[in-house]
């Protein structure tokens, strides 16, 4: 499996048969090569979302349900909580603690987690019940995908929120213990990956730090 990072929460990710690419916006993709392209989208943000997708010859496109795309193209809405296979393509969502949804493929028997804008979000300016909410809403979402032999994980390493950015990608390493875990959502603040790294040391899964267009097969 070939997994390379593109920009801010774009990944991609390769078998021999099959072309994933997770919340593109911009940069170069990799050729598709006569392979199956899936492009995923977790939800609209216009980080995560850029309708020139519908443009690069998807073969076909999940999309979180409050996107729309053009009727004559391939495309399956998702919602939180849904499990869908589709030949050889196993589903599984969940929610965001932002918005849309956080989405499971299996693909060659590996699980791969892309986790949107899943994440334990703590903005100074947030009250107490606030951040009890956002605990409650985290937890709900993330045990939906407890217990999956997960061998990819990407999820936000976003340190907009200061030191509490290290909540949500600490708590999520250390109940679903991914194989391998791809920081996201670093734009603003990439000098925050090798001290993440650092912190997460004695965790058990390897941290992958990939600089826009390198590439990782595992």
């Amino acid at each position: 499996m070939k997994i390379t990072f593109i920009h801010h929460s774009c990944y991609v990710i390769e078998d021999e048969d099959t072309q994933i690419i997770f919340d593109y916006t911009q940069g170069a993709l990799p050729p598709k090569n006569d392979k199956g392209r899936v492009f995923v989208v977790t939800h609209s943000h216009q980080d995560h979302f850029s309708r020139r997708i519908f443009r690069l010859d998807g073969d076909l496109y999940l999309l979180s349900s409050e996107i729309s795309a053009p009727a004559d193209l391939p495309v399956l809405h998702l919602s939180p909580f849904e499990e869908v296979t589709l030949q050889d393509l196993h589903i599984k969502t969940s929610g965001s603690t932002d918005q849309g949804l956080s989405i499971q493929l299996t693909l060659g028997g590996k699980n791969i987690l892309h986790a949107g804008d899943l994440s334990i979000w703590h903005w100074p300016e947030d009250s107490q019940e606030e951040r009890r909410q956002m605990e409650a809403d985290f937890d709900r979402y993330l045990k939906v995908f407890e217990g999956d032999n997960l061998f990819a994980l990407f999820f936000n390493v976003d340190y907009r929120l200061g030191e509490e950015y290290i909540h949500g990608p600490r708590a999520a390493i250390e109940r679903l213990s991914p194989a391998h875990f791809f920081p996201m959502h670093f734009t603003e603040h990439p000098d925050i990956l090798p001290v993440f790294k650092e912190e997460m040391k004695d965790c058990s899964s390897h941290i992958h730090l990939l600089k826009e267009n390198e590439s990782i097969t595992l």
